[in-house]
């Protein structure tokens, strides 16, 4: 947390934070596969259509720390990873879809690490 967490934003263009544990996309917005604990179907199946729609998503499950949007795929993830960013002179910015990622700072400062 000393590390990591003062570094975080709500969100940054231009970053992959590596979210990875559940992904929506638009092909598979039925049947992606859902966390055990509570989270809102609809908020679930819509977070493939934007960056605002993918941070809804992991708001609306329990233990989502962060995530990340690219085109049309939404990741979401129940642990922090800082991730990597891409300066303006990276050869990816003009090779790559432009990735923003985000962070609910609000719910890692909740956190109890011992």
């Amino acid at each position: 947390m000393a590390m990591i967490a003062p570094d975080l934003r709500k969100r940054a263009e231009w970053w992959d934070n590596l979210s990875g544990l559940f992904s929506v996309t638009s092909a598979n917005k039925e049947s992606a596969a859902t966390p055990d604990t509570v989270y809102d179907p609809a908020l679930w199946r819509r977070a493939w259509m934007s960056t605002d729609a993918c941070e809804a998503a992991c708001k609306s499950w329990a233990t989502c720390v962060q995530w990340s949007y690219v085109e049309d795929l939404c990741r979401m993830d129940d642990k922090l990873i800082m991730g990597q960013g891409y300066a303006p002179a990276m050869s990816e910015r003009k090779t790559a879809l432009k990735t923003t990622s985000g962070w609910l700072k609000e719910r890692l400062d909740a956190w109890n690490c011992n």
